[in-house]
């Protein structure tokens, strides 16, 4: 038993190194010869210069490759961004998407916009949808302290 939580142990320091340093770029590819620093501008300019109707996030860029991944995992300035659109029907992905952000986010300051929509363009959120969102406001409220900015938007305005 001793030498399974030697073993155990060891593959531990080993997981914990190999995730907390960033991996080495694939030099034959261009933008991976680029500083990390540069990358992160780029990445914001990506996520924070999208058009009205482009969703630019995060988690898009974060399965390019590895290199991308553990940038965007480690700057939470990336992630403060939260945009949610919510018609009330069930979204199964809603809420492990926006405990992603969360998370990454740490302790940033949360720029947050969540569009009320109906189920079709002549519809409008209505009363009967509100039980449907509630488990992802909650989920934002409990971050209230780091909310630099809350928006809502309802018809079929896209901020």
């Amino acid at each position: 038993m001793p030498k399974l939580r030697t073993l155990v142990r060891r593959q531990d320091v080993q997981l914990s190194h190999s995730l907390s340093s960033e991996p080495e770029p694939e030099s034959n590819i261009p933008i991976n010869c680029l500083p990390r620093d540069l990358l992160i501008d780029i990445f914001a300019l990506y996520i924070n210069q999208a058009g009205s109707y482009i969703r630019a996030e995060p988690i898009q860029l974060s399965i390019i490759c590895k290199r991308w991944r553990h940038i965007l995992h480690e700057t939470p300035s990336l992630w403060q961004k939260i945009f949610l659109s919510l018609d009330g029907s069930e979204n199964p992905s809603l809420l492990p998407r926006l405990n992603l952000w969360i998370h990454y986010s740490r302790d940033a300051a949360l720029d947050i916009k969540i569009h009320l929509r109906g189920k079709s363009s002549e519809q409008s959120f209505g009363y009967e949808n509100w039980g449907r969102i509630v488990t992802p406001i909650k989920r934002l409220a409990a971050h209230s302290k780091r909310w630099r900015s809350l928006k809502f938007w309802q018809w079929g305005y896209l901020p």
